[in-house]
């Protein structure tokens, strides 16, 4: 995050997400989602696209590699945060 200009939460911790931007109730491109894997236990990544079955989010740690991982619709998804630029742009 911090490469590409943004800041970061400075935290592995998948749920330091939670605070990060703000709250949006419509997962757009490039929003971060919270996954809850119970435990207190989470996974966090980058939405790429969402259908009436899945979303499709890209993060690190997908069978060890960066790359994009198929979720099915209602999946523990806790949160979608987005960026104050994301948040607003209405052009997508």
């Amino acid at each position: 995050m911090e490469r590409a200009g943004y800041a970061g939460t400075d935290s592995a911790w998948a749920r330091s997400w939670l605070t990060w931007g703000v709250a949006t109730d419509t997962p757009r491109e490039r929003c971060i989602v919270v996954l809850d894997r119970g435990a207190g236990a989470g996974h966090v990544g980058f939405f790429v696209m969402g259908t009436a079955t899945e979303i499709r989010l890209l993060g690190g740690k997908q069978g060890d590699l960066v790359g994009e991982r198929r979720i099915r619709s209602g999946w523990w998804a806790i949160a979608c945060r987005a960026d104050r630029i994301t948040a607003g742009d209405r052009a997508s």
